[in-house]
């Protein structure tokens, strides 16, 4: 079976290391050949393993190049794949548009979140063409859920993220609460900022750090002037040793799909501060202690950091989500996808 995985580019963020996962996965199959289609660069090329893929990068002026559908179209010629697997909502719209131009092609789209801005004309017209999917795979069941309206559940599936083996490490002292993720709205890192200025301000054994970039930055540095207990790092590759170095993990998103950070915690035995949002609960389970219900309130955000860092040394807690972490090898993940691939290409068009 030949499959072409078309992906803007590998940039920052977990969505991107988690194709990484795995399409090094793929390469080790004898029965499947892959083909790799992207855009960019990116900061986690280095992390892709190359000896047994083709990759083809599409010369682009942006993602919303109108060129991309035809360049695409040309390379699904050349390499005639059984599947074109769509990673990424940008990929999305130009998978569909050369679906219909090769009948026997089979369009496998994923779905890495579980929400979009309503009015936005992106998300529309995505919405609209995804209903031409072979299949969409979800990495959460909410995810799942928001293709509910267009695609029959015959042809929505729930695979969840590849977490790699680590191996945890005692904590550290001073503690260390951080938060780590794109610094965008929907991860409501302006209301953990605030909380964690308010800590700052009453906790002098304790640090904070933030780990990650994007369009809040400018705000977020405003926020942490003047405050020598918080430090912000930026984008850091090295997420695992970031989150062995912490006591504490903060995660206030409005929406999520499967939230990578999460699961990295876990792996790591670390307690997280999490909002509580279906997805997490996914994740860490309905008893879960450390859940935040106001998550735009500071103060509340700070009440939920405390109790976990006096918690710290405990992470039974942690019980439900390393349970479900234990399915969540590479190999059991691709085996999955696999099986998805199989499927449809049994189905008649």
């Amino acid at each position: 079976m030949r499959i072409c995985f078309l992906i803007t580019g590998f940039a920052d963020g977990g969505a991107q290391k988690q194709s990484i996962f795995l399409l090094n996965e793929f390469q080790k199959r004898s029965d499947i050949d892959v083909v790799l289609i992207h855009f960019t660069e990116g900061v986690h090329d280095e992390l892709l393993e190359r000896d047994g893929i083709e990759i083809v990068q599409l010369a682009v002026r942006s993602f919303y190049d109108w060129r991309i559908p035809f360049k695409l179209r040309r390379v699904l010629r050349r390499t005639r794949p059984d599947v074109l697997l769509s990673w990424l909502p940008n990929c999305d719209i130009p998978a569909a548009l050369v679906r219909r131009a090769h009948p026997k092609l089979r369009w496998v789209m994923t779905e890495r979140n579980s929400a979009y801005p309503l009015k936005d004309p992106r998300f529309a017209a995505r919405r609209l063409l995804g209903r031409l999917a072979d299949a969409v795979v979800a990495n959460s069941l909410k995810g799942s859920h928001y293709w509910a309206p267009v695609v029959p559940e015959a042809r929505r599936f729930t695979v969840p993220n590849i977490i790699q083996p680590v191996a945890s490490r005692p904590l550290i002292d001073p503690p260390t609460v951080a938060i780590i993720g794109r610094l965008e709205p929907q991860k409501n890192v302006e209301a953990v900022v605030q909380a964690f200025v308010r800590l700052a301000a009453r906790r002098s054994d304790v640090r904070f750090v933030i780990i990650g970039k994007g369009s809040l930055e400018d705000q977020i540095r405003a926020a942490i002037a003047g405050h020598d207990a918080i430090a912000y790092l930026g984008f850091c590759k090295d997420v695992h040793e970031q989150i062995g170095r912490a006591s504490v993990i903060v995660t206030m998103s409005h929406r999520e799909g499967l939230p990578n950070v999460v699961l990295e915690a876990v792996a790591e035995d670390r307690l997280v501060v999490a909002s509580d949002i279906a997805e997490h609960r996914e994740v860490l389970g309905p008893d879960y202690p450390f859940y935040v219900e106001e998550r735009g309130d500071p103060a509340t955000i700070a009440g939920g950091i405390e109790q976990a860092l006096a918690h710290r040394g405990d992470t039974s807690a942690l019980d439900y989500a390393r349970g479900r972490l234990a399915t969540m090898n590479a190999p059991a993940i691709a085996d999955r996808y696999i099986e998805i691939f199989r499927q449809v290409c049994a189905e008649p068009n």
